[in-house]
């Protein structure tokens, strides 16, 4: 698995500025102190730079003393500010976990080796493919998006490019890994899964316990893959969840003031991505996590009808014991579960967002005097 993915690991490493070394024969190596890490180091202070003024170019006129604006003129410059604060935590969202990803990575090759055990080496074509779209996809999707956006947006200026780029990039590329990884676990999964029947009658008992070792190191890699990536995760699903809002909204306002133009267009395009990328990410955990429970249960259950020795059926038992026990799921910082059942909550908590900020948009709205006499003069007055 990790030879099919790896453009995707090349991408990421370049993308998050992982402190990761790639060996020669293939392994990965965490190391602080390497002319790659300070490269990204280096790389990244000036990203930190740039989004600073970034971030001060588009909310210093909403600290003018006396002007005032109105709902829809302020969402953006908020939500765009707050989506590329997670450049200055990368060092907690990224590095800080790659030395969990590279056991991840080789908790899967000992998976692999021992599925080699019992079928030979494992080759998935169709995965290292996918990778080599994604990655053209995670560098042809934010090139498209950043330079229709100078023409649709008014506030875009050409200094912040490399700082927009790269959030656009992460974010197209942190949801394609996502799906990538789980899918090549899924297909992995259903692979094992079937042979689960013939290896038993081919080995006996100890074609079985084989497939429990498989199936257990693969439920480590479920976690794995969920605890070195579940920081990144909330990072890309709090900047799904905000620019849904904001740009929902916007969009609500466009419409009822008959204001649409090429920047809703632009906006409109922009959001559907992030409804695609949030329901990308949340069915490809529950399939990841379905492929490794429910397959090998249903050969298991089969199992059961085919085999009658005593010594089999206490190793089925067993094998069943264990699902039960370990249940593999897919969880965002322990904070909650990932699956298909999440895009209904956070669709729920978006459009109940959307409904409270039009109320107080109303609100603020029908009092014009906020927006033509300044507060301070009428309490002088």
């Amino acid at each position: 698995m990790v030879y099919e993915i790896m453009p995707m690991v090349w991408m990421l490493r370049l993308m998050l500025m992982l402190p990761l070394t790639v060996l020669p024969n293939g392994n990965f190596r965490f190391r602080w102190l390497s002319v790659p890490v300070a490269l990204s180091f280096a790389t990244w202070l000036v990203l930190v730079v740039i989004t600073y003024y970034t971030v001060r170019f588009r909310l210093d006129p909403v600290s003018v003393d006396g002007k005032h604006f109105h709902v829809w003129d302020l969402v953006p410059k908020y939500a765009s500010s707050f989506s590329l604060c997670y450049i200055v935590f990368m060092p907690y969202t990224n590095w800080a976990l790659t030395s969990r990803a590279i056991d991840m990575i080789e908790d899967l090759k000992r998976v692999q080796v021992m599925i080699a055990a019992l079928h030979g080496a494992t080759r998935l074509p169709r995965v290292r493919a996918l990778a080599w779209a994604a990655c053209a996809v995670s560098v042809g999707v934010p090139v498209l998006m950043q330079a229709t956006a100078f023409s649709a947006l008014p506030d875009q200026a050409v200094w912040m490019t490399p700082v927009l780029l790269h959030s656009a990039a992460y974010v197209t590329l942190g949801t394609s890994f996502w799906y990538i990884a789980c899918r090549t676990v899924s297909i992995l999964a259903h692979n094992v899964a079937a042979d689960m029947v013939d290896d038993c009658q081919r080995l006996g008992v100890a074609g079985l316990r084989q497939h429990r070792r498989i199936w257990l190191g693969l439920v480590k890699v479920v976690y794995g893959l969920s605890e070195s990536w579940g920081r990144t995760q909330a990072v890309l699903l709090g900047a799904f969840f905000v620019t849904i809002v904001s740009i929902s909204f916007l969009l609500t306002h466009m419409v009822f003031t008959n204001s649409l133009n090429k920047a809703g267009l632009w906006l409109f395009f922009t959001v559907v991505l992030v409804f695609l990328a949030t329901i990308s990410t949340c069915s490809a955990a529950q399939t990841m996590t379905d492929a490794v429970r429910v397959p090998a249960k249903m050969q298991l259950l089969l199992l059961s009808f085919l085999v009658r020795d005593e010594e089999t059926t206490t190793e089925i038992v067993q094998f069943l014991e264990e699902m039960y026990l370990e249940h593999p799921k897919v969880s965002v910082c322990r904070l909650g579960v990932l699956s298909k059942a999440s895009i209904v909550y956070i669709f729920a908590l978006a459009n109940t967002y959307i409904v409270v900020l039009s109320q107080f948009t109303l609100s603020i709205e029908t009092s014009t005097t906020n927006f033509d006499v300044d507060p301070g003069r009428l309490k002088q007055s």
